[in-house]
């Protein structure tokens, strides 16, 4: 209960929902994603629902203020992990 009461001080909200449910604005507000999920499904959909959002600027680049980075923790069976990702650019390429 401490760790929520520093976490929800700091502007960390919890959502108890499907995370299909929130529309492109809900994801836009963020600077920073942190997930917790436990689902393999759920955490592609979040990837590719952050890749959706990028704008681009006329020149074909990638409008950083439109970036939403991800921290994906979760597990896998009994193995955990936590990943960062964000948008990295490759000879004209987004991958995550």
């Amino acid at each position: 209960m401490r760790t929520w009461f520093l976490m929800s001080s700091h502007g960390c909200h919890r959502h108890f929902c499907r995370i299909q449910e929130k529309d492109d604005d809900f994801y836009r507000q963020f600077a920073l994603v942190l997930c917790g999920l436990d689902s393999l499904e759920a955490r592609r959909w979040i990837n590719a629902q952050l890749c959706a959002l990028l704008r681009h600027e006329e020149d074909g680049s990638v409008d950083e203020a439109s970036v939403v980075p991800l921290v994906d923790g979760g597990t896998e069976g009994f193995r955990g992990q936590v990943k960062v990702c964000t948008y990295v650019v490759f000879v004209g390429l987004v991958s995550l």
